[in-house]
């Protein structure tokens, strides 16, 4: 018989960036409302539901779609955010790591958005904004 050995197993590392959806298990607010009804729909009608329960529900209900609406807004924030410093970056001196990890330095000559965020051309490499180093002062 084999014995497992739990030393053998690695640690699962959690996602970077996980988004509002993705942390609710991907139920979006149309998931709560079909559970609600549901739930309304085959109550024993002998002993229904508290109503006191209900409007609990129908808070935490609207509490998700506030969270939801919230957390789009804050991450439209953050791009606005991301792409007002790549562009404030143009021409400017800075160094920072590629893709491979090599150190770059020169100036900003262009500014690209995919949909990892906004990447910064220097000496004719491309570098994520997140990989920026310094900055060099103006003269």
């Amino acid at each position: 018989m084999n014995e497992i050995n739990p030393t053998s197993f690695a640690p699962i590392a959690p996602p970077a960036t996980m988004s509002a959806s993705e942390s609710l298990g991907n139920l979006g607010p149309d998931a709560f409302l079909k559970l609600l009804v549901a739930q309304l729909k085959y109550q024993n009608p002998m002993e229904p539901s508290d109503g006191t329960q209900l409007l609990q529900q129908t808070a935490q209900f609207t509490q998700v779609e506030t969270l939801q609406s919230l957390a789009d807004s804050q991450e439209q924030l953050m791009n606005v955010t991301q792409f007002s410093l790549a562009v404030g970056l143009s021409g400017k001196q800075v160094s920072a790591y590629d893709a491979s990890g090599n150190r770059v330095a020169g100036q900003v000559e262009s500014i690209r958005f995919s949909s990892e965020g906004p990447e910064l051309q220097i000496d004719q490499t491309w570098v994520p904004l997140s990989n920026v180093l310094e900055v060099a002062p103006e003269d």
